[in-house]
């Protein structure tokens, strides 16, 4: 089994998306208070717990409209700091840092690998956006075999961390 996507909810509310792999870390448990943990692939946080027809279902009580198809990322995701991005790539379920080192080492464009490599150890400002090519380069999710929502995921988790 690979890793799927949970809401971590409390008072009906998604206070975190998170990739877990339930038989590879069976004795996970989120570090925050609360209530429930539903598998759900598109929940975000502040998504609502609510009853449809019947069923509990998560939705989304702002979605957002897109402007010309552009969402800028980095108006939604906050800087992660170093700490928070080494501690959400080492989470049981995530890429690891060899993997995501090797991916990179691999990439197909010279320019791109020797940027990457630069800005993985040293990123701009001080801190990872969610904008930079990083964690945009299809090339470079693909060869992970992640995708934006999961990059979207991973960094909701990490920053939800608990400092």
């Amino acid at each position: 089994m690979s890793a799927q996507k949970y809401a971590i909810i409390k008072n009906n509310v998604v206070i975190a998306s998170i990739l877990w792999d339930a038989e590879q870390s069976p004795d996970y448990v989120f570090p925050q208070d609360h209530d429930l943990v539903m598998q759900h692939n598109t929940a975000a946080v502040g998504w609502q717990l609510t009853e449809i027809e019947g069923e509990e279902q998560l939705v989304d009580p702002d979605p957002i409209v897109l402007v010309d198809d552009i969402l800028q990322l980095d108006d939604i995701y906050a800087p992660l700091e170093p700490w928070r991005f080494w501690a959400i790539i080492e989470m049981p379920g995530s890429v690891g840092e060899a993997n995501l080192r090797a991916t990179i080492d691999a990439h197909i464009d010279p320019v791109f690998k020797a940027i990457a490599k630069a800005k993985l150890n040293n990123p701009p400002g001080g801190s990872y956006t969610r904008s930079d090519a990083l964690f945009t380069n299809e090339d470079l999710l693909t060869a992970l075999g992640i995708d934006e929502d999961t990059i979207n995921s991973l960094w909701t988790q990490a920053l939800a961390l608990p400092e």
